[in-house]
């Protein structure tokens, strides 16, 4: 039995994905619920998993892939020590899949490979999941002077030593001094990027700065940050005193709450606020919907909530 993997719907406007990584290689055998790739929309980081258990068959190693694509195959019945193959003329689905691989033979990232290569190193286990080798691997390895790296290699070691966010990254590196780096932006940051820009242009843009009194709240946060942390499992920041009194002032002057719709005023009765948090491929603004109705322990245990998925990329 053949299951096929497709590019799931993120979404009423995500027509395509970008293929980011292959968490497994073509000819492995997973088991059910396994990680196989992972795919970037415009609005979130998507992982598939395995549906069974099988060989699988990778149909789109990278590139883009639009909804519905089917990007890999897993062969049911194979068994992880044999090697899946049928007749390549006898029917449409009809496939040959090298061996899976074997439990001492190393597994890298592409990165790593290339950088393992240019080197000239080896690396049979690494600090990634199920001991992946990664980019860092190599070059830490490298670094502490148990292999002599290669000219060629140098500039990449100087490069990830100053910024270390980006070593997973392909990258362009100059011979001098003044290193440079070309980094493609995601579909991620694209969309981050484009709608930051629509708002610039769309919108009437206004900045004012105001000194207000917050030793007040500052004691109250004081006081009862310990018996707000016991009781709701949560601490008790800032951003619940600002977000409170964001929709107290938008309950009190609506017209800051609304916006024109042709020749009319469209006002809100309710308060979703956005909340800046912080993600690895940029900054993002998850919103806290009818905000006016929640306590501070749910408004502090949402904030939470958005900024663990942020930095693990699953923000819807």
């Amino acid at each position: 039995m053949v299951i096929d993997i497709i590019v799931p719907a993120a979404g009423e406007s995500v027509k395509e994905a970008d293929v980011v990584n292959w968490l497994k290689q073509s000819g492995e055998f997973v088991n059910q619920n396994d990680p196989l790739v992972e795919l970037e929309t415009e609005k979130a980081t998507l992982e598939l998993v395995a549906e069974q258990s099988g060989i699988l068959e990778i149909m789109v190693p990278s590139g883009v892939v639009n909804v519905g694509d089917v990007i890999a195959k897993i062969h049911q019945g194979a068994r992880q020590s044999e090697p899946v193959s049928t007749p390549s003329n006898t029917q449409s689905d009809s496939f040959s899949i090298p061996s899976p691989l074997v439990e001492s033979e190393t597994i890298a990232s592409p990165a790593a490979q290339r950088l393992m290569s240019e080197a000239n190193v080896a690396l049979s286990e690494g600090t990634g999941k199920a001991g992946r080798v990664t980019k860092q691997d190599v070059l830490a390895h490298m670094a502490d002077g148990s292999v002599a790296p290669s000219a060629e290699v140098t500039p990449l070691i100087k490069e990830a030593s100053s910024s270390t966010s980006f070593l997973d990254h392909p990258s362009v590196v100059s011979p001098s001094s003044r290193s440079t780096r070309l980094e493609p932006m995601t579909r991620l940051r694209k969309t981050i990027m484009s709608r930051l820009l629509e708002s610039q242009q769309s919108t009437a843009s206004l900045t004012t700065f105001n000194e207000i009194d917050m030793s007040h709240v500052m004691e109250i946060r004081k006081k009862y940050k310990d018996g707000f942390k016991d009781k709701y499992n949560v601490g008790l920041g800032f951003m619940s005193f600002f977000t409170k009194a964001a929709c107290q002032a938008l309950l009190e002057f609506p017209v800051i709450n609304s916006y024109v719709s042709g020749d009319d005023i469209l006002f809100h009765d309710y308060c979703d606020i956005g909340i800046a948090v912080a993600a690895p491929k940029g900054l993002m603004v998850p919103v806290i919907r009818d905000a006016q109705s929640l306590s501070f322990d749910q408004i502090e245990s949402t904030i939470s909530d958005y900024a663990q998925k942020a930095r693990q990329n699953k923000l819807t």
